[in-house]
């Protein structure tokens, strides 16, 4: 997938918002023959960038650039022939910016020494050729969510990406997956742009757009239709346990056990609740900029994934124009 990658159009807007592939080389050792593929330096991601706040959001004006990058960056994937598959915060990184100008010293200055931990086996016997005498902990870069001031991104991890040839499922997290990965219904580039209307509305506020306590499929599906109406008759249908939460009406179940709010929550009050204030006076988006991101993000959750708009229509949206793009030059 890099490959076909690294063979896009380079003037594409997206193009500097995906991985790349610098290199590739093959090494021979104890366990086999091994190819390496070199890219460019990253950071941590979105989502542990978020984990690592307190207030578990972003400045305004760098969620809206991290928006607007994953967008562009999905539209240059999209356009590549590809469907990434796995498109979450976690899979969105953070670019070092001037890395490749370090030095060694100010690399172990900012990110510490190397600490080396000897390996051994849980027998306590002796090591085979196949396994290196220590391993080397991760360098902890996390910068919290409210203390980013760079916002260049670029999506990685093509491990699930596809061609012509769709998984039957996803590995995405729950919260995130597309209704159709529920009634086995053909995956493709349109699973993609849920699941990045999901990961906006992540970006853009401090919590998920679906939530549930422990996730399963049916607590998600409520989440939906709480959010966005009544699935398409045939997927209401072949729904087994529908009638657990849901009336034939769409109305709640009063008898339902579930532990699930029964309380519809449409997507404009999910906006509301973003954090970024609840009512105009508060909120950090304007009723204007607020109107075109419910805009967008209706447009992108759609049932029907054929209904859906493109992520190239996505990059070139309003929202995206108005708000998302212009906030990229800003730090």
């Amino acid at each position: 997938m890099l490959r076909r990658l690294r063979q896009g159009d380079p003037g594409h807007p997206g193009r500097s918002c995906v991985q790349s592939l610098l290199d590739e080389f093959f090494v021979k050792g104890p366990n086999g023959r091994h190819i390496c593929l070199v890219s460019e330096a990253a950071g941590w991601s979105v989502g542990q960038s978020k984990e690592a706040s307190i207030k578990w959001m972003f400045p305004i004006n760098i969620a809206r650039a991290v928006a607007a990058q994953a967008t562009m960056g999905l539209a240059y994937i999209h356009s590549c022939g590809i469907t990434h598959g796995d498109l979450h915060p976690k899979n969105i990184l953070f670019q070092i910016p001037s890395f490749d100008s370090w030095t060694v010293d100010e690399v172990y200055e900012k990110m510490g020494v190397p600490e080396k931990v000897p390996n051994r086996r849980v027998d306590d016997g002796p090591l085979g050729p196949e396994v290196p005498s220590y391993s080397v902990y991760p360098a902890d870069m996390v910068v919290p969510a409210d203390q980013v001031k760079e916002n260049k991104i670029i999506i990685s991890d093509f491990g699930e990406a596809f061609l012509n040839l769709p998984p039957k499922t996803l590995h995405t997290p729950m919260l995130l997956l597309p209704p159709e990965t529920f009634f086995h219904a053909k995956l493709g580039p349109p699973a993609d742009i849920w699941t990045l209307a999901c990961t906006l509305y992540e970006i853009l506020g401090e919590r998920p757009l679906f939530e549930a306590f422990i996730p399963n499929k049916d607590d998600l599906l409520a989440e939906m239709v709480s959010t966005l109406g009544k699935l398409p008759s045939q997927w209401w249908d072949q729904w087994e346990n529908r009638p657990e939460y849901f009336l034939e009406d769409g109305s709640w179940n009063p008898e339902m056990k579930a532990i699930v709010s029964p309380v519809t929550r449409p997507l404009m009050k999910r906006l509301w609740d973003m954090g970024r204030g609840e009512t105009p006076e508060q909120c950090e988006f304007s009723l204007e900029e607020m109107a075109a991101l419910k805009q967008l993000l209706t447009s992108m959750l759609v049932y029907e994934p054929c209904a859906r708009i493109t992520a190239d229509q996505a990059m070139w949206s309003e929202y995206m124009m108005r708000w998302g793009r212009p906030a990229i030059g800003m730090t």
